[in-house]
């Protein structure tokens, strides 16, 4: 998470290499598949939760090609339903 966090702010044409790299695709079976788990931040070593999200980071330096990527994307619905 801070990697890719990092690579948000300072490299987003890498970020988006990186964020290839947490979804895969089955086209045959019509299948997606997305690790989610390396977008959010771990309870256990951030108990506060002051560590800036690659969300976050996403949003405000308004890298919207990265907004607008598959991986973002399912992320963001989730987050919308687990809050709604």
């Amino acid at each position: 998470s801070r990697a890719i966090t990092w690579m948000i702010s300072k490299m987003a044409p890498v970020a988006k290499e990186g964020l290839n790299q947490f979804y895969s695709s089955d086209r045959a079976n019509r299948k997606q598949q997305f690790a989610l788990n390396y977008l959010v931040c771990d309870k256990v070593k951030d108990s506060e939760g002051k560590a800036p999200t690659p969300f976050h980071m996403a949003v405000g330096f308004k890298q919207y090609d990265l907004l607008m990527h598959p991986v973002f994307r399912k992320l963001s619905n989730q987050m919308w339903h687990q809050f709604g």
